[in-house]
C-alpha cells in the first residue's frame, strides 16, 4: 500500500522498500557492518581478521 504521494511504505522487513543492490550507499553500508559484525560473533582469534576485512570493505 503506498504511503504519502504515492511513496513505498517500509514493509518491515531487513531490506526495507529497496531491492537489494538499488539502496542508497549510506544504507548499503549499515547492511555490510551489520552483515561483518554478526560474524565478528566468531572466536576471538577471528577478531583480527574481521577488522581488516571490514576496513577493506569501507
Amino acid at each position: 500500500m503506498p504511503g504519502e504521494n504515492g511513496a513505498k511504505r517500509d514493509t518491515g522487513d531487513a531490506c526495507g522498500p529497496w531491492v537489494m543492490g538499488h539502496a542508497p550507499p549510506q544504507l548499503e553500508r549499515y547492511r555490510l557492518i551489520l552483515d561483518r559484525t554478526t560474524q565478528a560473533a566468531l572466536p576471538a582469534a577471528k577478531s583480527r581478521d574481521f577488522i581488516a576485512q571490514l576496513t577493506q570493505d569501507l
